[in-house]
């Protein structure tokens, strides 16, 4: 297999998690070409969904060059224990925020349509939980790269 399509399959397979993430957070509204209206405090932010799609495509692509980077670059076992510590204090600095904005996610419903403006309308906290749930997962893709590469045994060849 070559580079180049090793390299397009790779973002073909990051556009794919980014629709199924897509289709997980707006359902079957995802392609009824209604702009989605985010409302945060007194401002309405009226865009299309894909742009969601894309923010969240953007941040799947970068850690998966990332994680690649590292797997491939990362040989001292002293910067990968260092790294996987901080990368696990700020996944404990985000799960409170996180736990906090899910519950204001139930609270506050999920998704509607708002016939008024012929938008569909979603909470502020909904975009937050989908965004922090994908982050976290990275994250925490990231720390078990890290972990395996640290201790993974060494090949003499």
């Amino acid at each position: 297999m070559t580079r180049l399509t090793k390299e397009i399959i790779w973002i073909l397979g990051t556009i794919f998690i980014a629709f199924i993430i897509g289709l997980l957070c707006f359902g079957d509204t995802l392609f009824n070409g209604r702009p989605l209206d985010l409302q945060i405090h007194d401002t309405y932010y009226i865009f299309p969904k894909t742009f969601y799609l894309i923010i969240i495509w953007i941040t799947i692509i970068l850690a998966t060059y990332i994680i690649r980077g590292l797997y491939r670059k990362s040989n001292s076992r002293l910067v990968n224990i260092i790294m996987t510590v901080i990368l696990t204090l700020i996944l404990f600095t985000i799960f409170p925020y996180y736990n906090w904005v899910y519950e204001y996610t139930k609270d506050s419903g999920y998704y509607f349509h708002n016939q008024d403006g012929q938008t569909d309308r979603i909470s502020e906290f909904v975009i937050t939980h989908w965004y922090l749930t994908v982050l976290i997962g990275l994250i925490g893709l990231i720390i078990a790269t890290v972990i395996y590469k640290t201790f993974r045994p060494v090949r003499t060849n």
